[in-house]
């Protein structure tokens, strides 16, 4: 994993081949978090927050309002690049993200998580699985 600069450039930017940002909508009149996302090309996914016939607003109407309010105040939303890394890393920290975000109060427009995948616990030799009912 690579974090980035505050400087981070979202209009020039990349994932390298098989990477993805992790990046933060925030709402440019109060510095408030409101989405947290990953992006291989940043600056096509902010575009597309953005669209109104985007997938994204039939999706997260809630998302959309807030955006298209913005605009009407003249404003977008900023798009803050905090890091890139493997698709599946970069996964992984998103929700752990959205979950110290949400702990800390912050009102985001992300309304679902992946599943997690199962936990398979190996038994050791020799261990036994209890009764039915026991």
């Amino acid at each position: 994993m690579k974090l980035l600069p505050p400087s981070a450039d979202v209009r020039s930017t990349r994932a390298p081949a098989g990477g993805k940002f992790l990046y933060l909508l925030v709402d440019p009149r109060t510095g408030e978090v409101r989405w947290v996302g990953v992006a291989t090309f940043p600056a096509l996914r902010l575009r597309r927050h953005c669209l109104p016939d985007a997938q994204d607003w039939r999706l997260y109407p809630e998302k959309s309002a807030w955006v298209e309010a913005l605009c009407a105040e003249g404003y977008y939303p900023v798009m803050v690049l905090l890091a890139v890394a493997s698709k599946a890393y970069v996964l992984t920290l998103e929700d752990a993200l959205i979950d110290r975000l949400r702990a800390q109060g912050a009102n985001l427009f992300n309304r679902t998580r992946r599943p997690k995948p199962p936990v398979v616990v190996a038994a050791a030799p020799g261990d036994t699985l209890p009764e039915a009912g026991a």
